[in-house]
């Protein structure tokens, strides 16, 4: 397109563009000023942004009433409509970036509830055939492979039981470790994991002064370790030392939470442990337990969410070193 001679434009100065413009004031009229493309687009998009903002001026969310919501890297607000029941816009009820967040999470999960439920209708155990338990659980087949096939609940405890770390074949190894073997902290490399657990459960049986439910019952497969606490109520004790290569302290607390209230012993480093370092008293009920069936404690995290479930280790760590293996190795 040829140039028209002699305009300048009157916001940057240049002399040449692709297309003039002329500058018109509030009023519509033409200023007899004119002013290049790029500086046009300028104008324009300055425009917007304040019709923009004085249409968003006045704006809450129809749900939590909030005037704030996601702002982008661009400066851009997040904001969605909000629809009736029926899927119609009423063109002035919007909802903030959170708001429209939870309810599309909510929609999802209906969804996937729904697609669960049919399939759960369709479902048969792939053993005996039938179609209602309490539970279900994957195949396996003779290579540890997962399949996808299912079975019951039944046809699962029949399986479990002939497994050598079911409850029924370690039941003989627990009896004897914990009735017919003394613990010896000169071979502690060669204590069995129930053996280790007895000591965190004396620790804390001691320490509160409760009893342990599997020496009550005497059968040493109770599905909690210590009896009613007037506060805790059935306690379940967890002990474990420093693992140095992950910085952390794991525990396996299993599917099933039997107990009111989970008691979890951080052990140092050393072999055998010389101190009780964190202490962590845990409400079975609470949020941050629920469907959990291991727990990953790292050392030093400040934004760790089991962080205010700690207690003070110091009366633990007491009765610790007063027990007597503990005595007999140390002193």
């Amino acid at each position: 397109m040829p140039q028209i001679k002699h305009l300048i434009c009157y916001k940057c100065g240049v002399t040449k563009t692709s297309y003039w413009y002329r500058d018109y004031d509030s009023k519509g009229d033409w200023t007899g000023k004119h002013v290049c493309y790029e500086c046009k687009l300028k104008i324009n998009r300055e425009k917007n942004r304040k019709i923009k903002e004085d249409r968003l001026k006045d704006r809450k969310c129809a749900i939590c009433e909030g005037i704030d919501t996601y702002i982008t890297s661009k400066g851009y607000e997040c904001w969605a409509r909000h629809y009736s029941q029926d899927g119609k816009w009423d063109g002035k009820s919007y909802l903030c970036n959170l708001c429209n967040q939870r309810i599309r999470q909510e929609e999802m999960s209906k969804v996937i509830k729904r697609i669960k439920e049919q399939r759960l209708k369709e479902r048969k155990c792939a053993k005996c055939g039938d179609a209602d338990t309490s539970h279900w659980y994957k195949l396996y087949d003779e290579k540890g492979h997962k399949t996808n096939l299912w079975i019951c609940r039944r046809c699962y405890d029949k399986d479990y039981n002939k497994r050598p770390d079911s409850h029924n074949s370690i039941r003989k190894i627990m009896s004897i470790c914990r009735s017919g073997r003394d613990i010896d902290f000169n071979k502690f490399d060669e204590l069995l994991e129930n053996e280790k657990g007895r000591i965190g459960e004396n620790i804390v049986s001691e320490t509160l002064g409760v009893k342990n439910q599997n020496d009550v019952a005497d059968n040493y497969i109770s599905p909690y370790d210590l009896v009613c606490h007037p506060r805790y109520g059935r306690i379940q004790v967890k002990i474990a030392g420093f693992d140095i290569k992950n910085q952390s302290y794991d525990f396996t607390i299993g599917t099933e939470h039997e107990f009111d209230t989970l008691i979890v012993l951080c052990m140092d480093k050393e072999r055998p442990w010389k101190d009780v370092k964190e202490v962590y008293i845990i409400p079975e009920e609470c949020d941050e337990l629920y469907g959990e069936s291991y727990i990953n404690i790292y050392k030093g995290s400040s934004m760790s969410k089991w962080k205010k479930f700690r207690v003070d280790e110091k009366p633990y760590n007491n009765t610790y070193h007063n027990m007597d293996i503990y005595k007999k190795f140390f002193k």
